[in-house]
């Protein structure tokens, strides 16, 4: 996320050197916390007034107009078991093993969610993810656990809501054939992030001027594409109606060891970004 401010401030930087008066209204820099987590941090700062008639967030984006996200729950299922000691352990109840029959399960839900796409999210071969962030489950080798923790994160179909994305879980769950679930059912637990699907039209000023701007830096137009997660942009589109894009530099192995950003697309971002702003400012009438 350095690298895009690192882009944004760089592109404002140089259009000031060239043309001073370039920007000849309001361009409004806002820097948020919780991005990753709740978007809390945009939504408050929006709820304050902080908005304007468009918005690019500087999300690295390969250089590419990211113009969709799906939804996004974030998810506990928490089983009981039936503890032992290790000796009796055929005789006791281990939830982690309920929790491999638990991941089965969703991994069918998965495959379900992922036999139809959306058109927002066609061209994206597995949109939609249910993946196993975390699992917690136990305290020593020679005990068998009494509870078991699965931690989710589930990318779903924009069309559906949050409680849709609930309900679907929990019927996923509830139909696993075991004497055990069904009399100890699994608790489904909502952890904060609940996050609508969004999509911003292809062809709206917003998406045409960062794209012509594109081609003036780099002679070819960006490609627009869509991912199986989620941007701030979300907020700004769904809940105030406020036009937002996410364009950004190249990057490396996003939420894994090593991740990174080239350097020489922050400059080749910040090329582009610098031609919209100049003309977003200069043809305020054709930007609505």
């Amino acid at each position: 996320m350095k690298g895009g401010f690192a882009m944004a401030t760089l592109a404002i930087d140089a259009l000031l050197a060239v043309e001073p008066g370039a920007i000849a209204g309001q361009l409004t820099f806002l820097s948020v916390i919780e991005e990753e987590c709740t978007g809390n941090g945009t939504l408050a700062a929006a709820r304050a007034g902080v908005l304007t008639d468009a918005v690019i967030l500087p999300e690295p984006t390969d250089l590419n107009m990211l113009l969709a996200g799906v939804g996004i729950l974030w998810l506990d299922v928490v089983l009981d078991g039936k503890s032992a000691h290790a000796e009796s352990a055929d005789r006791a109840v281990n939830p982690v093993d309920l929790a491999l029959e638990v991941v089965g399960a969703l991994r069918a839900l998965e495959r379900e969610m992922n036999a139809e796409i959306e058109p927002a999210m066609q061209g994206v071969e597995h949109p939609y993810n249910i993946n196993i962030g975390g699992i917690e489950a136990g305290d020593w080798h020679s005990s068998v656990p009494a509870q078991a923790t699965l931690r989710l994160r589930i990318g779903h179909p924009t069309s559906w809501s949050t409680d849709d994305a609930l309900s679907r879980v929990g019927g996923a769950i509830e139909a696993i054939d075991d004497p055990w679930l069904r009399d100890h059912p699994a608790r489904l637990r909502q952890a904060g992030f609940r996050a609508k699907g969004y999509a911003l039209p292809g062809n709206g000023p917003l998406a045409k001027k960062l794209s012509d701007a594109h081609r003036a830096a780099h002679g070819d137009a960006p490609p627009a594409v869509a991912m199986g997660s989620t941007t701030d942009a979300r907020l700004y589109l769904n809940d105030f109606d406020v036009p937002a894009i996410c364009y950004g530099p190249v990057a490396h192995d996003i939420h894994g060891i090593d991740e990174s950003v080239e350097l020489s697309s922050i400059i080749a971002g910040a090329r582009t970004l610098a031609r919209f702003i100049a003309d977003w400012f200069a043809k305020p009438e054709d930007a609505r």
